[in-house]
């Protein structure tokens, strides 16, 4: 495929635009990633939420090409500053990986080779984005271990993986991802198998580096009290499809779709209403490999009827960039327009925990 450039929405830094993403199996064509649409901006930090089996992996991986078969990316288009990450051949696209978009992985023990120290494979990708110099590779590693606050970094280059402690594997994994300047860093559950006082060290160490670098972050994660912590705009992910975007405390104070209403109700942090007690979403994510004809939230929702179980609902627009894919928000908006007396849904009284979620957890 050949390059190419379009405009990119609102000037935005990253654009996603109907991506689907399929893996196919023994059992059939998974279905992992359908009409997902998303754009990311410069020096902001965006989530992308939902449970276990929602795709929210597959579509980071699928922004830095790195889905492999039997999985394959069938549609859509990634524009990355302009371009295409799609249109590109598989030399163009290692040029990018890493020197522009940097990723950093859930589980740091398996993406650190334990045959190679920590130094031969930070310089490694140094030398290969950066700079050739085996001294100046090796002075930019030690500056990168240092921007993330390891304690001397100098003998941690000579360390394998396995004698560090998960914290300081996360860390090196930052850094790594952070070597060669990347503007871009998408973020896979950094804070997987962490104890609660290192993921609060990670999540401010990021945060620290969007402030001072300015780079743009994709946080990726089910947990949506991290989420609401960092983010300045927030994605709920459902089932491959994006089901409620928008600003953070908007979408806390306002959350128009029934998932985003229950992913809420079920954080001890963010649940403010009268009654105090944790909701339990009841049922579990839909195969994909047979996905519902109609919404795919259908099967778990309270406000389901009929054509909920026949028709995919479209994206409406609930507020100022707040965007939710369901009927009954479609129906109160319509209400709402027509000039009737009809509040929106939301998630209960979250207001309290909307007004400067950052402080509440970081």
């Amino acid at each position: 495929m050949s390059d190419h450039t379009a405009p990119l929405r609102n000037n935005a830094l990253l654009d996603v635009r109907n991506l689907a993403v399929e893996f196919r199996i023994f059992q059939g064509v998974v279905h992992a990633v359908t009409g997902v649409e998303f754009d990311m901006h410069n020096g902001e930090i965006v989530g992308l939420i939902g449970e276990t089996g929602c795709g929210k992996s597959v579509t980071g991986f699928s922004l830095i090409r790195l889905i492999r078969p039997p999985g394959r990316i069938v549609g859509g288009e990634i524009r990355f500053k302009g371009v295409d990450l799609l249109s590109l051949d598989d030399l163009q696209i290692r040029r990018i990986r890493g020197r522009e978009l940097a990723m950093i992985f859930q589980r740091p023990m398996s993406s650190l080779n334990p045959l190679f120290n920590i130094g031969t494979q930070l310089t490694e990708v140094i030398r290969l984005h950066r700079v050739h110099q085996r001294k100046a590779a090796r002075r930019l590693a030690v500056e990168s271990l240092s921007a993330v606050a390891l304690p001397d970094p100098e003998g941690i280059l000579g360390k394998r993986p396995f004698e560090l402690s998960g914290g300081m594997q996360q860390r090196v994994m930052i850094a790594m991802a952070l070597a060669c300047d990347a503007s871009l860093l998408i973020a896979d559950e950094p804070t997987t198998a962490l104890d609660v006082s290192i993921q609060l060290q990670i999540l401010k160490l990021i945060r620290g580096i969007v402030q001072q670098r300015g780079l743009s972050v994709l946080l990726i994660s089910h947990d949506m009290a991290v989420i609401g912590s960092m983010c300045d705009r927030i994605n709920v992910m459902y089932a491959g499809s994006i089901a409620e975007a928008g600003p953070r405390d908007r979408l806390i104070r306002h959350a128009a779709h029934p998932y985003s209403q229950a992913l809420l109700k079920a954080v001890p942090e963010l649940n403010r209403s009268e009654q105090g007690r944790l909701v339990a979403i009841e049922g579990t994510v839909p195969s994909l490999l047979n996905p519902p004809a109609g919404c795919r939230f259908a099967a778990r929702c309270p406000r389901v009827h009929d054509r909920c179980l026949q028709k995919v609902p479209s994206r409406v627009q609930v507020g100022p960039d707040h965007f939710a894919s369901c009927f009954y928000v479609a129906s109160t908006v319509e209400a709402a327009s027509a000039g009737h007396s009809t509040n929106l849904p939301n998630a209960g009284s979250l207001g309290d925990a909307a007004k400067n979620p950052k402080e509440d957890r970081c």
